[in-house]
């Protein structure tokens, strides 16, 4: 590219004001300059220096995900389980279930841990007269 001035001849703000006086007119904008060999090092370092620190960004952002992830996890849990027990009306209850044999009735009946009945069946014939459980009496009185 032709220069209008000399390198080195006027200061750079000599040049802008002497452009600046003699120009029909002037427009600020976005332009390609040609980069030198030195510039081309200096953006290769700038892109290495930018791309280390993107890196090291994206690595933390992904451990913020991961934590927030992991503090959701449980609330999505929750929130199932609660939609789900809104839907049926039931919930899911971790305990000991009692299944015992009304040989009177012919059903065996389950009791939850706190003497709820929970549920009860028919007998099955293989469970038909095993033994006789009778609330509220202790074996061996």
């Amino acid at each position: 590219m032709a220069k209008l001035f000399i390198e080195g001849e006027y200061a750079p703000e000599q040049i802008k004001s002497m452009l600046a006086n003699h120009c029909e007119s002037s427009e600020e904008t976005k332009y390609y300059r040609d980069l030198t060999e030195m510039d081309l090092v200096e953006k290769h370092q700038d892109l290495s220096k930018n791309l280390i620190k993107f890196n090291e960004l994206d690595e933390e952002l992904k451990e913020i995900k991961d934590d927030y992830k992991d503090r959701m996890k449980s609330m999505k849990i929750t929130q199932k389980e609660l939609l789900e027990a809104i839907g049926v009306k039931k919930e899911v209850i971790t305990g000991t279930l009692y299944h015992i044999a009304n040989q009177t009735d012919g059903m065996m009946e389950t009791y939850t841990e706190t003497g709820e009945l929970h549920s009860s069946r028919r007998l099955r014939p293989d469970e038909k007269q095993t033994r006789m459980f009778v609330p509220g009496k202790a074996v061996g009185e």
